[in-house]
């Protein structure tokens, strides 16, 4: 295992509790919610599609073996119903239909939708789409010679017990399921999915297309000493908060830490941490503040600031001009960014060109009619 990507093993988890949560104890549904989630808000849009090659990119492979793992749960059988055959090979409806219950669990408004029979065959079309694709990644894989492929399949074996993933799964079954992964990987690692190089032109001309969105604006980083005064109170009560200004004045300027005086006496909601506001920008404080912040050279401390609040005294700790990032500063990012985006077109092309290469199948009906949770 040691060809995988740590990104691989991060989400192999994750889709088996998609897939199925029989396939999963209940002590790990907790661990799985969390990734599942976010996996879900990132590819609400693509999972309507049913392709693999963006619902579950960029980190499709760990998904796909995911499903081997689950669907290698049941032995073949004759009296099992056949949805597909790609190459010969079926794909079973029993493999089909807990994609389909996961997703009208795991979305209400989806399940109340698909009472509907159109609705149903559609999400039974695409959970078997995927499953086409896994099937055509494994077939592809199996061709591949892996030299220490015994030693892979004993790591993911380990794997398994060590996430808990074992309950419903005999020894053959778990070493079934991880000959598979790692054919499905060998494939993805000799395609050369795992790290498709970006081309420069490309993260240059994405720069220059986006760089405005990552434009900042000038901001200053502060810290306060605020006393609260109404600027429409009583007299005696803004003499008061001039008092109690002056005093942190006096004690500032026989130098005592601005940290230590504002734990003291200031009474904005920063006093914990210190009077410190973070970096600021001009519209998110009172003008008089941000005048008075802009045009103080860092390190010093400013005169007596009234604002609506009350009575200020600030110290700028640095100041940042904003502006356009460059390219040097970007390059990183946007690189990955693109790579990504790379890896799922990329993964595009190979299923089209493993599914013009292969012989399939379609055995499911028309018209969905399997009863399923959920939608009663």
């Amino acid at each position: 295992m040691a060809k995988t990507s740590s990104a691989i093993l991060r989400f192999f988890v994750w889709h088996i509790k998609f897939i199925t949560d029989s396939v999963c104890p209940a002590d790990f549904q907790h661990t799985a919610k969390g990734l599942t989630q976010i996996m879900t808000q990132q590819n609400t849009h693509h999972a309507q599609t049913g392709s693999l090659a963006t619902f579950f990119a960029p980190l499709l492979v760990a998904a796909l073996a995911c499903i081997l793992v689950a669907t290698a749960a049941k032995a073949a059988d004759d009296t099992r119903e056949v949805a597909a055959r790609v190459n010969g090979a079926p794909i079973y409806m029993d493999q089909v239909t807990p994609l389909v219950e996961s997703q009208l669990q795991r979305n209400p408004r989806i399940a109340e939708q698909a009472r509907g029979e159109a609705l149903l065959h559609d999400m039974h079309m695409r959970a078997l789409n995927q499953l086409i694709d896994v099937e055509l990644l494994y077939q592809a894989g199996s061709e591949i010679e892996i030299p220490d492929a015994q030693e892979q399949i004993a790591a993911y074996v380990d794997h398994y017990r060590a996430n808990n993933l074992t309950a419903n799964l005999s020894e053959e079954q778990m070493h079934a399921a991880a000959h598979r992964q790692v054919q499905v990987n060998a494939y993805y690692l000799s395609r050369g999915l795992d790290d498709p190089e970006v081309p420069e032109e490309r993260i240059r001309a994405f720069f220059e297309q986006n760089k405005q969105d990552f434009t900042q604006q000038p901001s200053i980083e502060v810290r306060h000493i605020l006393i609260k005064a109404d600027p429409d109170g009583p007299d005696e009560d803004t003499a008061k908060a001039r008092g109690r200004m002056q005093e942190a004045l006096d004690r500032l300027n026989q130098g005592e830490d601005f940290s230590k005086v504002a734990q003291d006496l200031s009474e904005c909601a920063s006093a914990a941490e210190g009077g410190h506001l973070g970096h600021v920008e001009r519209g998110s404080m009172p003008p008089e503040f941000i005048d008075a912040g802009f045009s103080l050279p860092v390190g010093d401390l400013s005169r007596v600031v009234q604002t609506r609040f009350g009575f200020h005294v600030l110290q700028v700790l640095d100041k940042n001009p904003g502006g356009a990032p460059s390219y040097e500063d970007m390059r990183d990012f946007y690189r990955t960014f693109l790579q990504k985006q790379l890896r799922e077109e990329l993964l595009a092309q190979e299923f089209a060109l493993l599914r013009e290469r292969a012989e399939i199948e379609i055995y499911l009906p028309q018209r969905a009619t399997t009863p399923m949770r959920g939608t009663r």
